[in-house]
């Protein structure tokens, strides 16, 4: 979040691309809050773009929409075996101009 807001100049300026890794429990424990990451992503781009190892690829609207996701398919994962609980780490996508298809 820090590094994100240090561009803050050049992201409103030239809208690029971005893209996040976000895993909550990962940003916890160096002191973030995981909605306050998103919600600096959603202030600056209309959705996100939420995509895993494990075939998720869903575009998110709001900060509690990506948390609950996350939450469901970090507890799936884990009750699948795949990976200790709290481990999924999702890829977010912000894009300028990208709307969700369908």
């Amino acid at each position: 979040l820090v590094a994100l807001r240090g561009l803050e100049r050049s992201v409103a300026r030239h809208r690029p691309t971005l893209v996040v890794e976000f895993n909550p429990r990962c940003l916890e424990r160096q002191g973030h809050e995981p909605a306050d990451l998103l919600g600096w992503l959603l202030e600056r781009y209309p959705q996100v773009r939420a995509v895993s190892q494990f075939g998720d690829d869903r575009y998110c609207h709001g900060v509690e929409e990506l948390m609950t996701f996350w939450q469901r398919r970090a507890a799936e994962v884990a009750a699948e075996g795949k990976l200790p609980p709290g481990l999924l780490h999702l890829d977010l996508m912000a894009e300028a101009d990208r709307r969700a298809p369908g």
